[in-house]
């Protein structure tokens, strides 16, 4: 194929915005498929949630109910934002069960298709995920919604594998003066196969935290003084037992200074940390053993960022840390479809050990959330509102909050809420949008030391 698909008119200004106006004039059962109580309703969830940084919703959610059947005026980036991070969690229960499922196909393969750096294993599921798609489009919608558009959808992957990441050649990098992503962050200030090169050649599979980062992540780290660790010696006993799991030597010295730093960027992703004035884009995901020999993401929370100075075979070794709380699982499932991508977990922290102290280098992506209510009853869980962003993010945040007299304000994952007075469980649901950055995150045994 000598000419490429635009993913920004294909995806975002083609088919998401048709299946937009299809929900909004198709009426099944003498009833629209969203109505305008779905839209209202959507805009009051839509304003709870929690977006990583670089995900603007504001002017989206404005304009959800904007003409005559909403979603007026949108522009690429902001169908982008709505297709990848929101419409999982708003069209939940409002769509019925076969429509739903069959938009996940288009959502995760969007996503997919969106990354920063794509493998071909990735590209070649996004391209199933849209044939599936398309195919089952007839059956559901009718031949007359079907659209030429949609039949490009099948050349996505074909320009992928001839001129790689959709951020070297979308229109969203031309049409960035237009003031459609005044705020986009792109990755083409450096080199990724020279990146990817340093690692390859010594076998590196241990993630110690002191792998070559790029040259915009260290320039993004504002490092400002040296913390001395002798007032929080729990977190130099994290440190030291984290060296001596990747290491397998407890025969070092482990100094007790360390420099912290509030953000960082990686890969054209800002991630913050507990200690900005905003909890927002704090939250993260990565992949850890699970229970049955697989591998599992578990969401958290960074505290900050830190670098340390450790001194190996005379002479000095930085290694760049995230201090990460990461929440309790939870058996609650609230009745989720695993299909869905959808997971509980509890709005409590771990205790404090050395799986806090997180590489950089194995973050896998941002997360963002919302909450929302469930009404705990004497014959089971009225569960109002399910979601989840991304096939990636996968946490819902449970607090059970007994019944009270009076309304009650309390403080779950760094948002305060305001409780009614009655028996109700508050569930926050975060996500992680982006697929890994970096090669050296995926999955395998040897990524992991035993925690």
């Amino acid at each position: 194929m000598f000419t490429v698909v635009d993913p920004m008119h294909n995806l975002h200004l083609g088919t998401a915005k048709k299946m937009m106006m299809i929900w909004r004039t198709t009426l099944i059962n003498r009833r629209l498929m969203l109505t305008n109580e779905d839209m209202k309703t959507m805009v009051a969830e839509a304003r709870n949630i929690q977006l990583p940084v670089g995900y603007d919703s504001s002017s989206l959610v404005r304009k959800t109910t904007t003409g005559e059947i909403g979603f007026s005026h949108l522009k690429a980036d902001e169908w982008k934002v709505w297709v990848a991070s929101m419409s999982k969690v708003l069209l939940f229960g409002k769509l019925d069960q076969q429509y739903y499922q069959h938009w996940l196909k288009f959502v995760d393969a969007n996503i997919l298709i969106a990354s920063p750096s794509i493998t071909l294993e990735d590209a070649e599921k996004a391209h199933q995920l849209l044939v599936s798609f398309c195919s089952e489009m007839e059956g559901l919608y009718g031949a007359k919604n079907i659209s030429i558009n949609m039949h490009l959808h099948a050349h996505l992957k074909e320009g992928i594998v001839n001129y790689g990441p959709v951020y070297g050649y979308w229109v969203f990098n031309f049409e960035r003066y237009n003031g459609d992503i005044k705020n986009f962050n792109t990755n083409q200030d450096y080199n990724i196969n020279v990146y990817i090169s340093l690692a390859l050649p010594h076998n590196i599979n241990l993630t110690t935290g002191s792998e070559a980062l790029p040259l915009s992540t260290i320039a993004s780290m504002n490092l400002v003084s040296i913390t001395s660790l002798i007032d929080d010696m729990c977190i130099h006993e994290c440190i030291s037992t984290f060296y001596q799991n990747v290491y397998q030597t407890n025969q070092m010295y482990v100094p007790g200074e360390i420099i912290k730093f509030k953000t960082i960027n990686l890969l054209g992703q800002s991630y913050k940390s507990a200690a900005c004035y905003s909890p927002r884009g704090s939250y993260l995901c990565s992949f850890f053993p699970g229970p049955n020999q697989g591998y599992i993401l578990r969401p958290g929370q960074v505290q900050f960022f830190f670098c340390h100075i450790l001194e190996m075979d005379n002479k000095e070794v930085i290694h760049t840390f995230a201090f990460v709380r990461w929440y309790k699982s939870t058996p609650y499932t609230f009745g989720m479809d695993s299909s869905n991508d959808l997971k509980t977990w509890s709005d409590e922290f771990e205790e404090v050990d050395s799986s806090c102290v997180l590489p950089v280098q194995r973050i896998y992506g941002p997360v963002g959330g919302t909450s929302t209510e469930v009404e705990v009853q004497p014959e089971g869980i009225n569960l109002s509102i399910l979601g989840c962003l991304s096939m990636y993010g996968l946490i819902a945040v449970s607090q059970q909050v007994p019944k009270l007299n009076r309304r009650k304000k309390q403080k779950i994952a760094g948002i305060k809420r305001s409780f009614p007075p009655t028996g109700l469980t508050r569930v926050i649901f975060a996500v992680c949008f982006l697929p890994p950055c970096l090669p050296m995150l995926n999955p395998t045994e040897e990524c992991w030391p035993e925690i």
